[in-house]
């Protein structure tokens, strides 16, 4: 993983409108926080549609938050075959609701930074991970 300059750009890939939208609204909140701490900008985009991420993905994106089941036989293994083609310095993070040990083990395999299960803790355990990330890709000027 290596951190693009000062602006860190994240995408968002899943399939549930509802869940991409409190997931998206809760990164905008807390890199407000990571921004002035860090001195760095963020871009958020964000994506219903795996196709349109897929067609879309460019090779300097830092952190990808995808589900794991994304529809029309797409999965975080197919995202992570890609990203490793084209932008393989991402951190790759999979939400998924199921706990699934051997899921769990083949996106790790795949390169997988984090797995983050969809439980009520979902949206804090997203923050931390923001946290960690910077924490160490980035020295604080605080």
């Amino acid at each position: 993983m290596i951190a693009n300059d000062n602006n860190i750009k994240i995408v968002i890939v899943e399939d549930n409108k509802f869940f991409n939208s409190a997931l998206t609204q809760k990164i905008k909140q807390y890199v407000k926080k990571l921004s002035s701490k860090y001195k760095v900008d963020f871009t958020i985009n964000t994506y219903v549609k795996s196709e349109d991420f897929i067609m879309n993905m460019r090779n300097d994106i830092d952190i990808i938050f995808t589900d794991f089941y994304l529809g029309d036989g797409v999965n975080a293994k197919y995202i992570l075959k890609r990203v490793n083609l084209y932008c393989d310095h991402s951190a790759v993070v999979v939400i998924s609701e199921r706990k699934d040990k051997q899921n769990y083990e083949e996106i790790k395999a795949l390169g997988a930074d984090k797995f983050i299960f969809k439980d009520e803790n979902v949206l804090n355990n997203v923050s931390y991970y923001l946290n960690r990330y910077m924490n160490l890709n980035y020295n604080s000027s605080v």
